[in-house]
């Protein structure tokens, strides 16, 4: 019965996995991040599939195939890790490094065909690899969920609003998917120990892994920002950039769009109808420019603005509506703009008026 039960659980999770995929499909997508997505979703539905094969009756005619699952366990890690810091902006260029995290993928792989080569199994190689890429597991969980905070934490100095979708759903995700090879190392060292443990057990790590396919899933519907790419590929062509700079900015001036807190690059494109990809790279053709300087800029020029004008607002007052949504977030973005604090610059204002050249 608890066979059953276990074939059940992984044929749901099948399933989704299969429609995440089409999910992905569906649309034309570019970028790393994407892509490792895609890497990430075929890994988890291919060993999926070989888990629930290897649990039929008819296993030993593919006995030589499910074996490799052993191999994919070893990919999860990296490909979650690698897509977790394209999608958080960690990492932006490909680097020749990035094979590294597959050499580990690869010496399973290679032992895996060794083994199936001589035809007879190694001694304790699959418990060997099983360990080790369960360990190997968490550990990239808890550099990805290290990387996560890094990232939230750089960020948030520009918009505390803007990355809060995508690093609530990520943070969830790489949480769930750190859980499942805790539960997984759990079990095994409470069977290694404890023996005579109670039935049922060992659905805890698929129970575990489903429910987070799942909430790939859930997440993918809910928001569909993560399966799209905010910028284009470096070889692709920017026709029609000059018109699309040139709608984003008077969009930006007329409707005083950066006056919005909670102003977001997916925000943005959907009120203008500019695709994100294209406001992205437009705003990095400027030389040391991001989303976060690009938007505070027109920010500090409306606190520049007032303080010329000679208004007596607290600073604080005038950050708000300028579309700040901190006391931090606002003295930061000012230095860096101007040089200069927002009260230094209004002293320099008034002793300028006081004593004009």
């Amino acid at each position: 019965m608890e066979n059953g039960i276990l074939q059940s659980i992984i044929l749901m999770g099948v399933a989704q996995s299969l429609f995440l995929l089409f999910l992905y499909l569906k649309k034309s997508r570019q970028g790393r991040a994407a892509k490792y997505y895609l890497f990430l979703v075929s890994a988890v539905a291919l060993g999926l599939t070989l888990t629930y094969l290897s649990l039929q009756s008819a296993a030993s005619i593919m006995e030589r195939f499910l074996d490799f699952n052993l191999g994919l366990n070893f990919l999860y890690g990296p490909l979650l890790y690698l897509y977790a810091a394209y999608y958080t902006a960690y990492k932006k260029d490909i680097s020749s490094l990035n094979g590294l995290h597959f050499l580990p993928f690869l010496t399973a792989i290679t032992l895996l065909i060794l083994q199936a080569a001589v035809k007879r199994p190694l001694p304790l190689l699959a418990e060997i690899l099983w360990v080790s890429s369960h360990f190997q597991g968490l550990c990239y969980g808890l550099i990805s969920i290290s990387v996560l905070i890094s990232q939230h934490k750089r960020l948030k100095q520009f918009s505390a609003n803007s990355y809060r979708d995508r690093f609530t759903w990520l943070f969830i995700l790489i949480s769930m998917n750190t859980l499942t090879w805790t539960a997984a190392i759990i079990r095994f060292l409470l069977e290694l120990y404890f023996p005579a443990l109670p039935p049922g057990l060992s659905l805890l790590t698929p129970l575990f892994g489903i429910l987070t396919i799942y909430v790939y899933g859930y997440f993918s519907l809910s928001h569909p920002h993560i399966l799209e790419e905010e910028k284009a590929e470096a070889g692709e062509k920017d026709d029609g950039d000059t018109e699309f700079k040139i709608k984003l900015l008077e969009q930006m001036q007329k409707n005083e769009l950066w006056r919005r807190d909670d102003l977001t690059l997916n925000t943005l494109s959907e009120i203008t109808k500019i695709p994100s990809y294209r406001i992205s790279r437009i705003i990095n053709a400027e030389p040391k420019s991001n989303f976060f300087t690009f938007v505070n800029r027109y920010r500090v020029q409306e606190v520049q603005h007032r303080l010329e004008a000679g208004e007596a607002l607290p600073l604080l007052d005038m950050a708000f509506e300028a579309g700040f949504n901190s006391k931090s977030t606002f003295n930061d973005a000012f230095k860096k703009i101007t040089g200069s604090t927002p009260s230094q610059y209004r002293k320099t204002v008034r002793i300028r008026r006081i004593q004009p050249d």
